[in-house]
This record gives structure tokens, sequence and C-alpha cells, in this order.
């Protein structure tokens, strides 16, 4: 993907500042293709609105739609965020064109991943979002390295093992931030702080890569 650096104070962290330290580092991560981003949101909720007009109340085929457009809209959103990491501003066309080599297979991840986490919750309920926590970071690793489906579902079932804290740590202050929405203030107060945390993961990903390499080379 062809990218032009800009001035941001955006990185990579090489230590975690826990769920809400990150919230500063996401938010210049955004910032960096906020235009972009934008484009990106308006677009697949202007095609999600199309396709659910096109397809009436027929369930099946609106199910289907809507997985397209989702694994559509997470390997771009994927993509930019790991981009903006390192200061890289991607343009709209660019981040559409990313989608095409890689969206079949996020259909099949996040096919895979809903029917495990689903699957946990008819168990026992509690397995479900152990396994939501465990599968979080599965398309980071599919974009990132182009890894298969399946190597991307075991790549972040391997990585999130004794992080399960951080995670649910920051799920949780996801929810602080979407409580103020029954205000009229508060809804816009939710909008912007949920917005510009949502490349938390994406920094989280590169968080846990680089404390993997370096547990590697210290073993060495």
């Amino acid at each position: 993907m062809e990218q032009s650096q800009i001035n941001t104070t955006a990185s990579p962290l090489t230590s975690w500042p826990g769920a809400f330290g990150a919230f500063n580092p996401s938010r210049e991560v955004v910032r960096v293709n906020l235009k972009t981003l934008v484009l990106l949101a308006l677009c697949f909720i202007g095609v999600s609105i199309v396709a659910g007009m096109i397809l009436g109340h027929i369930f099946i085929l609106n199910e289907i739609a809507s997985l397209a457009v989702s694994a559509g809209l997470t390997v771009s959103l994927t993509s930019v965020f790991l981009s903006g990491i390192h200061g890289n501003h991607v343009t709209f066309d660019k981040a559409l064109n990313t989608i095409g080599p890689l969206w079949w297979k996020m259909v099949l991840l996040n096919l895979l991943v809903g029917l495990t986490v689903v699957g946990g919750l008819l168990l026992l309920i509690v397995p479900g979002f152990i396994f939501a926590t465990r599968l979080v970071l599965a398309p980071y690793f599919l974009v990132d390295k182009k890894m298969g489906v399946l190597e991307a579902y075991k790549a972040s079932w391997h990585a999130t093992q004794g992080n399960g804290g951080k995670i649910w740590a920051i799920f949780g202050f996801t929810i602080l931030m979407i409580l103020p929405v029954f205000t009229v203030i508060g809804i816009i107060a939710t909008v912007y702080l949920t917005w510009m945390y949502s490349a938390v993961f994406a920094l989280f990903y590169t968080y846990i890569n680089s404390s993997a390499k370096s547990e590697k080379s210290a073993t060495s």
C-alpha cells in the first residue's frame, strides 16, 4: 500500500499504559487519518443502507450482506489504524484497495470467530466472553501479517494468553465512555470519545508484537 510519511506524535507502544492511558495514543493514531476514517465510515454506512433497502426483509440475504460489508470495513479500518500508528497517511482510495485481497479471508475469519464466541455463550456464557478476549486480535494478524484464516485465529489465541486483564480493562473503559449516551450532550461526548478510542486494539496489537520480539531477543 502506497503511503506518505507525515509529522505525527503517533507511534507504536513499547509499554502498555493501561486502558485509560491508551486514550491519548489512540486519539493521535485516529487523527493521522481522520478524514479517511470518516469517509470509510460514511461509505460503509451508505452501502449498508442501500443493501437493506434492496434486500428488504429477507433475513438471510440481509445477514449475508451485513457480513460482507462488515468484513470490508474491518479490513480497511484495520489497515488504516496500523498505518496511522507508524505515522503514515493513507488516502481513501488506498484504504479501499486493501479490501480486495483480504475480503474473503476476513469474511471467513469473522464467521469463525463469531461461531466460536456464540458457541461459548450457548454452552456456559462465561466461555463466550473468554473466547472473545482471546480472539480480538485475529483481524490484525490477518491484515498485518497476511496470514490465513486459521493462522490468524491461532495467532490471536496465543498472543492474548496472559493478557486477559488488559483486554477486559479496554472493554470496561469503552463501556464507561458509552454511559453518557443517555443525555443529548452525552451523545456527542460518547461519539467523540469512542471514535478517538477506536485505534486502541491496533495499539495493543503492536504492543503485543513488540513484547514478543523483546522476549524472543532476550532468550536467544
